[in-house]
């Protein structure tokens, strides 16, 4: 067996050790966070907003059908709906579904999969006008499965003289 003898020198100093240290630090540090960032995104796939047409008792009872795919959409998921010509829009808000204001509707829990949540469009429309949906997912979600995020409701004149039809868009 060979018997190491030290004779009181230091082969590394201190400052190395704890400059070396703070250097490696940050690089481990930077290095670790892009995985775990890339990881934290949640994949929807595929989901659907969709404009309906209809009436119940005379007055226009459009809207919008939003479908969940094989997989929930989250709660927190946003519908903004705006119109033009600034007819108001007064939007029926089902269970599961929340008024934030300015037209924006918040899911206030997962929609679950293969399911829907519609949002009706109460008003007898008297001008022409378009009304579209988009939906927004909410951070730390994302859709890899081409969703189809926004739907137009178009109200035009029918042919009748001052009869507006509703027409689905885009």
């Amino acid at each position: 067996m060979t018997d190491i003898q030290n004779d009181g020198r230091r082969l590394v100093s201190r400052r190395a050790v704890t400059r070396t240290a703070a250097w490696s630090v940050p690089a481990v540090a930077v290095v670790s966070a892009a995985p775990a960032f890339a990881s934290s995104m949640t994949d929807v796939g595929y989901f659907a907003i969709t404009a309906h047409c209809g009436t119940v008792n005379g007055v226009i009872n459009s809207g919008f059908d939003l479908t969940a795919g094989a997989v929930a959409l989250p709660a927190g998921t946003i519908i903004s709906i705006n119109p033009t010509n600034g007819v108001a829009v007064n939007i029926s808000a089902p269970s599961g579904a929340v008024e934030l204001g300015g037209g924006n509707y918040a899911l206030t829990a997962a929609l679950p999969p293969n399911q829907k949540i519609t949002l009706n469009r109460l008003l007898n429309v008297s001008a022409a006008t378009v009304t579209t949906a988009v939906v927004t997912l909410p951070t730390g979600f994302t859709s890899t499965g081409n969703p189809k995020t926004s739907a137009e409701l178009r109200y035009a004149e029918s042919g009748i003289a001052g009869v507006l039809g509703c027409q689905v868009g885009a």
